[in-house]
């Protein structure tokens, strides 16, 4: 049976731009950014549940220590009343960041985005 009210390859059609992204972002890509961003105010669960709807910051946080060595500053955040209060996370030093900022570009590129430049790195850090 022969369609011939479509033509071949009408339907098919692909952008071949340089940073077309293959997937969504990773979710600790948007752990990473998120930190970079918040620079030494840190996030907590809620503030990352709002931005990317985290559910176990401090896993992430976990696995981004044990696996690739970034360090976290952490405290608790003052409880309001009836509340249970939170751990605040942050990148603690230069060190983390640059390590942070590493692998939020090699977790870009895997998605074939481009990477971000040391000058957004210095909108936050400086």
């Amino acid at each position: 049976m022969k369609n011939n009210d479509t033509p071949k390859d009408a339907a098919i059609q692909f952008d071949t731009g340089e940073n077309t992204p293959k997937r969504p972002p990773f979710k600790i890509e948007k752990a990473l950014s998120l930190f970079i961003t918040q620079g030494k105010n840190g996030v907590t669960a809620p503030e990352a549940h709002a931005v990317y709807q985290e559910s176990c910051l401090h896993t992430t946080v976990s696995t981004l220590r044990k696996e690739h060595a970034i360090e976290f500053g952490q405290q608790l955040d003052k409880a309001r009343p009836y509340r249970k209060p939170f751990m605040r996370y942050w990148l603690i030093d230069a060190a983390a960041v640059d390590l942070a900022f590493k692998l939020l570009n090699k977790k870009r590129s895997k998605r074939n985005v481009a990477p971000y430049t040391e000058n957004w790195l210095k909108n936050f850090y400086k």
